[in-house]
């Protein structure tokens, strides 16, 4: 079965009830004539495993399965032929990034493309998004007549973006590690973890499990690019200035104890890296933050870098955070690591980032702010990632002005993914149960062992924890779902719908099956409708795509908010638009398009908005209804019934 049946198959199997051709088309980008002679021959196939599909007149098809048994013994078939191999385009991006990075040679097209079952021009397409990937990292491919292409650039840039594809934000800490052919040895990882966790101790350094992770990978990375005759240039590390840190005193005698576990020896500047990424991923320690490092040149730096981040923020969505000084000095302790980070080019991946933009978009836009004054004052590039990181904190604090007071229950909340994540925790819950919890502590798994249970009624962690513990432990998401919350204390929980049929969704601001073919075509051909209707003028554009250069506005499940850089137009309003097939957005398949404007100064507008945002991107089942309607009073009709 080809890669457009399996997506055709994948799609109706998606959804109760009807597709429209339409629909599958644009998923497969071919026309609706095709996805008829796909069906047709799919249905050829389908038809002897107990299953077919339904032609329905002037709607779409249906997948209806007449023997359950057999044709799930024909989906297990189909899954274990294709098991490895790429389908969606996401998923061949993916595939197309690793194995240049893997590979380190010259690969040809043609294939390339017979490798994934795809055609020569549909792979061009890809690499489209590939070269763009690439170039985060100040990486190209490098073509070679009859020879093909195959990865350009710095070594430490090769490293930083392999570390990114080489780790699956989905699977627990410690073993984050995709079956890559760079990271197979379990036991040479085992060795390392315990090399770098005995140091982070020694040195009283304080380290997330995900940034502590991390560092394992890429010091397996470097062991495994060395073993190949790839070292790092000292000429990209700015050696004196690494040299001079403590962190290369505490990189050298880690290293002392890996040369013996490893059977390797790390020359200088691979030590400097290991002391880029101590500098890179450190957290200071609250209590440690003193006065004086506050008075130097570096610490005043900061905090006039802080204290520009929170006024541009009060100022553009006329939140109140300048007075918080939890809020403060977070981001003082979360701020010098980054910019280190930022600084060598260290654009790590937040396994937290789609939750955050999907359940948290306003403390996201507080983050994009906080992310445009950093560039502007530190000139250090920034990408979604660190912006993930920081909308925590201030997320945190957002949730922190609805905390009352504390309950009874005393509890320690166990985070994976660092002291931002581990607040939003705290501060979410102290919000939702603030008569009936108290958050004695926030704690790494790696650290739970210091802390006394005595007193502790339960425990919540984000991670799944594999000893007994004498009190109980309460799984949850690290970004809190309704279904966290009922398994936290099912009685008190309550969560009313959100009504979507509100002021600001104009029913002349709707469009449905719209031929726009690219991302700027869409946002192009939207604002010159919303100019004419008097909403916006010709510079709603041109805000909305630095807004998209910052970070992507796609949500996945084939949905995009785009909206600008900031509040300046005098009224709120929301205009969705379906297209006739998706386009790539971001990275991601896009096909229903809201673009969203809050009027200036108007906080009630800007919350009552992100919770209708938030709601729609929960409901896959509401995107598909909408993408079916077939006119703009359907589309109205969808969107305001809920």
């Amino acid at each position: 079965m080809n890669a457009r049946f399996k997506r055709i198959l994948k799609e109706l199997m998606s959804v109760e009830g009807i597709v429209t051709s339409n629909h599958l088309a644009g998923v497969s980008q071919v026309s609706s004539r095709t996805v008829r002679e796909d069906v047709k021959q799919l249905n050829d196939q389908l038809q002897a495993q107990g299953a077919v599909i339904r032609a329905i007149r002037g709607q779409g098809y249906a997948l209806e399965v007449s023997d359950e048994t057999r044709f799930m013994a024909f989906l297990q078939q189909l899954v274990e032929r294709s098991a490895g191999l790429p389908v969606s385009p996401e998923e061949r991006i993916g595939y197309l990034v690793k194995r240049f990075l893997q590979s380190g040679r010259y690969l040809k097209i043609q294939a390339l493309a017979d490798e994934i079952h795809v055609s020569p021009s549909t792979l061009q397409n890809d690499l489209k998004e590939v070269k763009d990937i690439f170039s985060r990292y100040d990486l190209s491919l490098a073509k070679k007549p009859n020879y093909g292409l195959k990865v350009a650039g710095e070594e430490v840039n090769v490293r930083f973006c392999l570390a990114e594809y080489a780790i699956d934000r989905h699977t627990p800490v410690r073993r984050q590690i995709q079956p890559l052919p760079i990271l197979q040895d379990e036991n040479r990882l085992d060795a390392i973890w315990k090399v770098v966790e005995k140091y982070v101790d020694i040195h009283g350094l304080q380290m997330s499990d995900i940034a502590m992770n991390n560092l394992v990978i890429h010091i397996e990375i470097a062991h495994k690019r060395m073993a190949s005759g790839n070292i790092i240039s000292e000429l990209t590390l700015q050696m004196d200035e690494i040299l001079s840190q403590r962190e290369y005193e505490i990189a050298e005698k880690m290293v002392e104890e890996l040369n013996a576990a490893l059977d390797v020896s790390f020359p200088q500047v691979e030590i400097a890296y290991i002391a880029l990424h101590l500098l890179g991923t450190r957290l200071v320690v609250e209590q440690h933050l003193e006065a004086e490092d506050l008075m130097d040149v570096k610490g005043r730096t900061y905090v006039r870098l802080v204290n520009g981040i929170l006024k541009t923020i009060e100022r553009e969505l006329d939140i109140q955070l300048c007075e918080d000084e939890e809020l403060r000095m977070a981001l003082l302790i979360h701020l010098r690591p980054a910019i280190n980070r930022l600084r060598y080019g260290m654009n790590i991946r937040n396994p937290l980032l789609d939750d955050i933009k999907k359940n948290y978009p306003m403390a996201f836009e507080a983050g994009v702010i906080a992310g445009m004054v950093i560039e502007e004052r530190m000139d250090v590039q920034i990408d979604e990632n660190e912006i993930g990181y920081l909308a925590l904190h201030l997320g945190a604090a957002i949730e922190r002005g609805n905390v009352a007071g504390f309950g009874p229950k005393r509890v320690i909340i166990v985070c994976a993914s660092g002291v931002g994540s581990a607040r939003m925790i705290k501060y979410k819950l102290q919000s939702k149960f603030r008569h009936e919890m108290e958050v004695v502590a926030t704690t790494e798994y790696y650290h739970l062992k210091n802390h006394d249970l005595e007193g502790i009624d339960f425990i919540i962690s984000s991670i799944p924890l594999e000893e007994e513990l004498p009190i109980p432990v309460i799984h949850v998401r690290t970004i809190l779902s309704g279904e966290d919350y009922q398994n936290i204390q099912a009685q008190l929980t309550h969560h009313p719908g959100y009504n979507t049929s509100l002021p600001y969704l104009r029913k002349d601001c709707l469009w449905v099956h719209e031929p726009y073919a690219t991302k700027d075509e869409v946002l192009s051909g939207l604002t010159e409708r919303l100019v004419k209707k008097g909403l916006v003028d010709p510079s709603f554009h041109d805000s909305m795509m630095r807004r998209e250069e910052i970070a992507s506005t796609s949500f996945g499940h084939l949905l995009a908010v785009p909206h600008p850089l900031s509040p300046q137009w005098d009224e709120t309003f929301l205009a969705v638009c379906s297209l006739e097939k998706p386009v790539m957005w971001g990275g991601e398949l896009v096909q229903l398009v809201c673009v969203l404007n809050v009027k200036k100064g108007s906080n009630e507008d800007l919350q009552q908005v992100y919770r209708f945002l938030t709601s729609l991107v929960e409901n896959q089942e509401l995107v598909h209804r909408c993408l079916k309607a077939q006119s703009e009073s359907e589309l109205w009709t969808v969107l305001t019934s809920e």
